[in-house]
């Protein structure tokens, strides 16, 4: 690397060759971690010191090689981190102009259409109709032997709607 290192990070292109290498480099040595922590997991089972008890060999195999393994989880989770770094990187500065431009295309949209203010959206008046509808209902109209169809009258409704509670007018 030069020393123009904050110039090239300034820009996508810069900033996502800068973390694909990092990304690179930290998944090899994550790898290489592993590998080195199955080897000295292996060579330290099979030495034995004189003294040792059962599993005094498994048990020191396993410490030893527990910090070649938590070395390994870092590197990797340092590689995801530059990962993430380019994702939002690129999400929260480059797409910024795009996600602006479609939420006023979005707001202009909406805005033609002729749709009111989110405080008096359409469902005003359909309330205002289902509620005047369940107060003082209409009597349906009954179908006739001849085909035609007449309406109920309010007192003969009444009957109708007396045990629900709702007064017919």
């Amino acid at each position: 690397m030069n020393g123009n290192v904050p110039d090239a990070i300034l820009t996508d292109p810069g900033l996502q060759s800068l973390t694909s290498e990092k990304m690179r480099i930290h998944h090899n040595d994550a790898m290489h971690y592993r590998q080195m922590a199955d080897r000295l997991n292996a060579h330290l089972r099979e030495h034995h010191i004189d003294g040792d008890g059962m599993f005094s060999r498994w048990w020191r195999a396993w410490r030893v090689a527990r910090l070649a393994r938590r070395m390994s989880d870092l590197s990797a989770k340092i590689a995801a981190t530059n990962q993430a770094l380019y994702s939002t990187y690129h999400n929260q500065v480059t797409r910024v102009p795009e996600k602006r431009a479609a939420a006023e295309a979005k707001k202009s949209l909406k805005n033609n259409h002729g749709q009111l203010p989110a405080g008096q959206q359409m469902n005003a008046p359909v309330m205002q109709f289902s509620t005047g509808n369940f107060l003082n209902p209409t009597p349906p109209p009954v179908q006739q032997n001849n085909g035609s169809t007449a309406t109920v009258s309010t007192a003969e409704w009444s009957i109708y709607t007396e045990f629900d509670g709702r007064q017919a007018q």
